[in-house]
C-alpha cells in the first residue's frame, strides 16, 4: 500500500513539477510508474504462496500474508493511506522550514516531491539507515529544483539531525 502511494504521489508530483519547470529525471517517473503497476497487480490478483526457507522468500511470504489479511478491510486501508499522506505532509513542512532557515526557501510542492521521492529511494537500503545515501539523494533533488547542492547537503543533515533527535527524545 505504501509503495503504491509513494509511486502514485511521486507521479503526480513529478508531473506538477514539470509544470513548474523543474526537471526531475525521467527514470524517477518510470520507478514511480513501476511501483503503481506492481502494487495494483498485487491488489487485484491473488498472490502466490511461496514455499522455501530462503530469507528473502520468507520476508516476501510474510508481506503477502499480511497483505491478504488487510486487503478486505477497506476502513483500515483508508487509515493507512491517510497516515502515509500525513507523514508526507509533515515531512514536507519540516523540509520547507529547514531550507527556509538556511536561506534557501523552497515551495511546498517542491518539498513534498523531495520527501516522496526520497522515501522511494529509501526502500533500498545500501548503508545502515541509508546514512549518506539519503543526504545525497535529497541534495540531488534540491539541486534539480535550482538550489545549490551544498545547500541540499546542509538541509539534509539538519533534517537527519532533527529526525534522530525526535526519535531519541520520544524513545523510552
Amino acid at each position: 500500500i505504501i509503495l503504491f502511494l509513494q509511486g502514485f504521489f511521486g507521479l503526480i508530483l513529478i508531473f506538477l513539477s514539470y509544470l513548474e519547470h523543474m526537471a526531475f529525471p525521467i527514470f524517477l517517473s518510470f520507478i514511480c510508474l513501476g511501483l503503481v503497476i506492481v502494487s495494483l497487480l498485487a491488489f487485484f490478483y491473488k498472490l502466490p504462496v511461496i514455499r522455501t526457507n530462503v530469507k528473502i522468500t520468507r520476508y516476501l511470504q510474510s508481506s503477502v500474508q499480511g497483505f491478504t489479511i488487510i486487503r478486505p478491510q477497506k476502513d483500515k486501508l483508508l487509515l493507512i493511506c491517510l497516515s502515509v499522506l500525513l507523514q508526507f505532509i509533515n515531512g514536507a513542512i519540516l523540509t520547507m522550514v529547514v531550507y527556509d532557515s538556511i536561506g534557501s526557501p523552497i515551495t511546498f510542492l517542491t518539498a513534498l516531491a523531495i520527501i516522496v521521492l526520497t522515501s522511494i529511494i529509501n526502500q533500498i537500503n545500501i548503508t545502515p539507515n541509508n546514512f549518506g545515501i539519503q543526504a545525497v539523494t535529497i541534495a540531488y533533488l534540491v539541486s534539480v529544483t535550482g538550489l545549490d547542492f551544498t545547500d541540499g547537503i546542509i538541509g539534509a543533515g539538519i533534517i537527519r539531525t532533527l529526525n534522530l533527535s525526535s526519535t531519541l527524545i520520544m524513545a523510552p
